[in-house]
């Protein structure tokens, strides 16, 4: 499913003189799904329009995310840094319950054991109940990247107006291509995935580079990068 990257991007401060070009924390995760079957890789591009002082949409700087999943449900998600060639990496790992988070600069591997983490067969349906008071519709379908997608609209009112979500699935793949959140005041968010391959990503990418400390956590992580 798309989502926003787990990490939580902190205000930069000055660190041993150094100002990172960017800080991460990642905290615990609670449980672990992922479903085999359907190996896949693609780009991730969040995007972000909001309303200036005259009400004209205006764009926000766009942002992608690289995806990996194999065949065993494995996911790797590749966050570039801002302003560096280095990448911040998280690999789920459903089947052996894990999940590591690579920190590039000081070459450590965090690895968290999660208890509640399953792998499930593909699935020909992404359908989850919505919040309370929303309202479902649907978008019927239309072809994205070559694949058949199933569209539903929520809309929740909140106390601004009503928001608008525009979700559209790929059942062949089990995944979430394309997501459209029209929220009052706040613009519209959206998050697709372009570039789709069906291939077998490299197996190396879901392990812990060799050079790579691996550090067993249970709490939260965090750290920054400073080296472009």
């Amino acid at each position: 499913m798309i989502s926003r990257a787990s990490f939580v991007l902190v205000a930069t401060t000055v660190i041993c003189g150094q100002t990172p070009l960017q800080n991460f924390v990642f905290t615990p995760p609670t449980s672990l799904t992922g479903n085999s079957g359907a190996p896949y890789s693609a780009d991730e591009v969040h995007e972000h329009t909001k309303p200036d002082a005259s009400g004209r949409l205006v764009a926000d700087p766009s942002y992608v995310l690289h995806i990996f999943r194999d065949s065993q449900g494995r996911k790797r998600t590749e966050t570039p840094v801002s302003r560096s060639r280095l990448v911040v990496v998280e690999i789920e790992d459903p089947d052996a319950g894990f999940k590591y988070i690579l920190d590039p600069e000081a070459r450590i591997t965090h690895r968290f054991k999660v208890a509640r983490s399953k792998t499930y067969p593909l699935g020909k349906s992404l359908e989850h109940p919505g919040a309370a008071g929303s309202q479902k519709s649907s978008l019927g379908t239309q072809i994205i990247e070559g694949l058949l997608a199933i569209g539903t609209r929520t809309v929740v009112d909140l106390e601004h107006g009503p928001s608008t979500i525009d979700t559209w699935t790929l059942p062949e793949l089990s995944v979430i291509v394309l997501v459209k959140n029209t929220l009052p005041r706040m613009g519209v968010f959206t998050t697709r995935l372009e570039h789709i391959r069906r291939v077998e990503p490299d197996p190396a990418l879901f392990q812990s580079p060799p050079d790579y400390k691996i550090v067993d956590e249970t709490g939260t992580v965090s750290f920054a990068i400073t080296r472009r």
